[in-house]
């Protein structure tokens, strides 16, 4: 089985639970077509591609989640890799529709340069 292929298992089964709706599976989807087989580990696209879904999800359900201390931003910063990371979460989030928190946005950064590291 291709990454892609279980990456797409994977969200059918959070979406055919009620885990998430179908805006949130949909996007979903859209970004494994992005980073799926490209490369990337594994379990840090597993664990990236589960919680893309949930923060698709708790956005759409208005959900707010206790953010980073700014001290771990500013090192976050630091990393390399951070601008490259930044400009993939800014164009998997350009145009999708669902309206991702600050917060939201800082989590899926530290998974996408978990996933590029």
């Amino acid at each position: 089985m291709s990454q892609k292929d279980g990456q797409l298992a994977r969200v059918a089964i959070l979406e055919e639970g009620g885990v998430i709706g179908a805006q949130a599976a949909q996007f979903t989807r859209q970004v494994i077509d992005q980073v799926a087989d490209r490369g990337y580990a594994d379990d840090a696209l597993e664990t990236f591609i589960t919680h893309l879904a949930m923060a698709g999800q708790r956005a759409l359900d208005g959900v707010e989640e206790e953010g980073y201390d700014s001290r771990i931003l500013e090192e976050l910063k630091a990393e390399e890799g951070y601008d490259r990371a930044l400009g993939l979460r800014d164009s998997m989030l350009c145009g999708c529709g669902i309206p991702f928190s600050p917060t939201e946005q800082e989590f899926l950064l530290v998974h996408i340069l978990n996933l590029i590291g």
